[in-house]
């Protein structure tokens, strides 16, 4: 019998997990929580979201209640270069024809203040590189750089 939600080739793979899950139930000693069993038995700790039932449980749910919350800072990027480009060079958008119009221009100590605010998000360590990745995005907006 096939398991809602799953295909067929996968039912019995998905029961057959169920049945060692039971077996591991059985044998439950008082102090262990159903968990570390069921992921012992091969389920992802991801999908098991109800709290255990049973020997344990109690002291499981407690252990979540008391449990102190850890505050996260949100991780706050730096805006795109395409904006800090726009800002830098003093105009309201980029051309459209990047390669026959050019809409503005910017130096290249703009590019380089540009390449240190971005360079937490750009896939380089070296100044150099990032300098030339935001040298890129500019001529895509049709930016010349000058210097």
């Amino acid at each position: 019998m096939a398991a809602p939600g799953l295909a067929p080739g996968r039912a019995v793979v998905h029961e057959d997990r169920q049945r060692q899950a039971v077996a591991a139930e059985d044998r439950l000693e008082p102090g262990l929580h159903r968990l570390a069993l069921l992921v012992a038995a091969g389920f992802p700790e991801a999908s098991l979201t109800q709290v255990p039932h049973g020997a344990g449980a109690d002291e499981l749910r407690d252990g979540i209640a008391q449990a102190p919350l850890r505050k996260r800072a949100p991780d706050v990027a730096p805006p795109p270069a395409a904006d800090l480009l726009r800002k830098a060079s003093g105009i309201a958008k980029g051309s459209g024809k990047p390669n026959r119009e050019k809409s503005g221009t910017v130096s290249k100590a703009q590019i380089e203040e540009i390449a240190k605010k971005k360079m937490q998000d750009l896939n380089t360590t070296n100044l150099e590189s990032a300098m030339r990745t935001i040298e890129g995005t500019a001529k895509s907006m049709g930016l010349t750089v000058e210097g």
